[in-house]
């Protein structure tokens, strides 16, 4: 999800469901801080139970920034600073492993990592693969295009164009049901699409809106004219079913991160182009 306010606590319901794609065999290299320590199943610190003594195993995304990239070999973003901060609330190290979106979701449900944070949203068929926090991060998705590409404010604009987009993303559902005239074509990264962008291979890239205000800055030719509200599917760290243990301690200490000030700190850190939220975490996940 894309981090923009959301203007009230009643998060609205019946949002299209995404669909989940990909393999776990699809993962790229595993960047960051390493632990040589030999994984120990069933591992627990303070009643929670982890891959790793001691170490909360995170996959994230390298190319989403503000939320979550690598710069320099070094892990960055909103969602991987909020992590890091849950993680000290656990007396937990936290490390990171960059992989292809769509295999966040298997890698967690088969254990191999023990929870996701990628701006993901919570949806309803999500849900039954993996077990979820409470929502921390809600907005708005957008349609990112050159100049002259003929997409305009109107949805309608995208008929007859291709569309490029996240596979395994909730884009694919939204577009599907607010740019059905578009023709989609899957990404297994967001470099990746907005490469086929510049190169004329397709004419949009859909992505989470403030994602795409980094691509504009990078690239004067491309704008961002379409931007569709999101609020009904928050994202939220997706988490190995029946590990009740992480899934209350993660919640516990968000909440206890929005009470003392530790999320709007990030929020305003990362998404400077952002208003700050008029409504705080947690934010309900979709129940239908």
């Amino acid at each position: 999800m894309t981090p923009y306010p959301l203007s009230r606590r009643t998060v609205l319901r019946g949002g299209a469901a995404a669909v989940l794609a990909g393999l776990v065999g699809g993962t790229a290299a595993a960047c960051g801080s390493d632990d040589t320590a030999a994984p120990a199943a069933g591992a627990s610190t303070g009643g929670i139970k982890t891959i790793k003594t001691g170490v909360l195993s995170v996959a994230t995304m390298s190319d989403a920034k503000p939320n979550c990239w690598i710069e320099n070999g070094e892990f960055k973003g909103f969602d991987l600073d909020l992590a890091r901060a849950i993680g000290a609330k656990l007396g937990l190290t936290v490390e990171f492993a960059a992989i292809d979106f769509p295999a966040m979701f298997p890698a967690v449900a088969q254990g191999r990592y023990d929870m996701g944070a990628a701006s993901s949203a919570g949806t309803v068929e999500r849900q039954k693969v993996v077990d979820f926090s409470q929502g921390y991060l809600g907005g708005y998705l957008g349609v990112l295009t050159k100049k002259d590409s003929g997409i305009t404010q109107d949805n309608a604009s995208t008929t007859g164009k291709r569309l490029g987009l996240l596979q395994g993303s909730i884009q694919e559902a939204y577009a599907k049901k607010f740019l059905s005239g578009a023709t989609l074509v899957m990404f297994p990264d967001n470099n990746a699409g907005v490469a086929a962008l510049l190169t004329g291979r397709v004419d949009g890239y859909f992505l989470d809106y403030v994602v795409g205000t980094d691509y504009v800055d990078q690239h004067p030719e491309l704008v961002q004219p379409i931007a569709l509200p999101a609020f009904d599917q928050p994202a939220a760290f997706p988490i190995k079913k029946g590990n009740t243990a992480l899934e209350d301690g993660v919640n516990k200490s968000l909440d206890e991160l929005v009470k003392d000030g530790t999320w709007m700190t990030l929020y305003t850190q990362y998404f400077t182009k952002a208003p700050k939220p008029t409504d705080l975490p947690p934010y309900p996940l979709p129940t239908a």
